[in-house]
């Protein structure tokens, strides 16, 4: 669950008590079906509000909770709670926590605005390569301030740790495809390849698709970071 949800809801006027109920009942949804936020990745959290679906028309035939949650009794006053509580979250990762990565990811394919997430990347690249250590201590960047180039395509970032690691970082401006991993073994193989050291990635991004998480899970040199953007504004004149 995205730790911003209860400063959104607070900053809605929701009462203290009612924002910790809200909190501790969609723990308890992500207990029962897992992360939140890669639900909402994967499909909006559909598979679950279907499952939190029951009707009058359930409750006259008493119909079977159909849900993974547990409850003694009235199936469709708890459900319908739980189903109000998803509802809330959903609204947050629509206004607030997916608003301008699906933006960016939406106008990638444009040819009009494409160029947007584009800036956005090398303005990323820029401010990383700056203060590299924003991402590991002790990381140093060995590329000479420009992409390297490998058989694959070009490493946004090389740097390397204390321990000579080499580390190739990949950044994006949109949450982060499955195909990003293979992008980034690619890229480590053949530095492995021409370099003879070991190599491990970073791929930083505002998000990441639910099954590239679980891939990295399986391949612990490749790390992933999420970065977030904030915008301030302030009146001139």
């Amino acid at each position: 669950m995205d730790p911003r949800f209860p400063d959104w809801q607070s900053a809605k006027k929701v009462s203290p008590s009612t924002v910790s109920t809200k909190c501790s009942d969609l723990r308890r949804l992500e207990r029962e079906y897992g992360d939140l936020d890669a639900h909402w990745q994967d499909d909006r959290c559909q598979s679950i509000f279907a499952e939190l679906q029951y009707s009058a028309a359930d409750e006259k035939a008493n119909q079977p909770n159909p849900s993974r949650l547990k409850f003694n009794g009235d199936f469709r006053r708890n459900l319908g709670h739980f189903k109000s509580c998803l509802n809330s979250y959903a609204q947050f990762k629509q206004e607030v926590a997916s608003e301008l990565p699906e933006a960016l990811e939406a106008a990638s394919g444009d040819p009009a605005t494409k160029g947007l997430t584009f800036g956005l990347e090398l303005d990323l690249q820029s401010a990383l390569r700056s203060n590299i250590s924003q991402l590991a201590d002790g990381l140093v960047v060995v590329d000479g301030g420009g992409e390297r180039s490998v058989p694959s395509g070009r490493i946004d970032i090389l740097a390397q740790d204390p321990e000579g690691t080499l580390v190739v970082i990949e950044l994006k401006a949109v949450p982060a495809s499955p195909s990003t991993l293979a992008q980034v073994l690619s890229y480590m193989s053949d530095l492995q390849e021409s370099e003879g050291k070991e190599v491990r990635g970073i791929i930083v991004a505002p998000d990441f698709h639910p099954r590239l998480v679980a891939a990295c899970r399986m391949v612990p040199q490749v790390q992933l970071v999420r970065y977030h953007v904030q915008f301030s504004f302030e009146p001139q004149g």
